[in-house]
């Protein structure tokens, strides 16, 4: 069986920003309380993972609701 690898799609800072609707700085800090995803880093390059903001979406419009 072959196993297929995609690359996920990785999002920069701007990007986090319009699809959370949060400035730069409330991401920090929810990211310091641990209730924000993580980013990663490539040398100096933050990103975060496409899939783990939508999730992140999901959940807290769920858990708003």
């Amino acid at each position: 069986m072959n196993t297929i690898n995609f690359e996920e799609r990785r999002l920069r800072l701007n990007e986090v920003i319009k699809m959370v609707g949060f400035k730069r700085t409330l991401i920090y800090q929810r990211i310091k309380n641990g209730t924000f995803p993580k980013q990663r880093k490539d040398g100096k390059i933050a990103y975060w993972f496409l899939s783990e903001i939508q999730e992140w979406v999901n959940q807290s419009k769920q858990s708003s609701d």
